[in-house]
């Protein structure tokens, strides 16, 4: 290659990286700029994706002591529901 290209490749890439060190510094100086907001729990964070959807975020079921289902006693949630290691025994 012709060394007069040469010299005008490098300096167009030192250029370059010069044009992108000054876009970087005002991106820095920018964030510093803005007002931190404080992070979002993520249980807001969810509710604030499903509000869109109509969904909304329910507790979790608690257990109601002295309620069972069948004969055996399980919780009346189980009601005849067994694992597949239970089926085999």
């Amino acid at each position: 290659m012709h060394p007069y290209l040469m010299q005008t490749m490098s300096t167009d890439r030192i250029r370059d990286w010069q044009r992108q060190a000054e876009q970087d510094r005002w991106v820095k100086e920018s964030r510093r700029a803005r007002p931190r907001r404080p992070a979002r729990p993520a249980r807001e964070l969810v509710a604030a994706a499903l509000a869109p959807l109509g969904l909304r975020r329910v507790p979790p079921a608690q257990e109601t002591a002295g309620r069972t289902g069948t004969a055996e006693g399980q919780p009346a949630a189980a009601d005849r529901r067994q694992s597949a290691g239970n089926r085999a025994a």
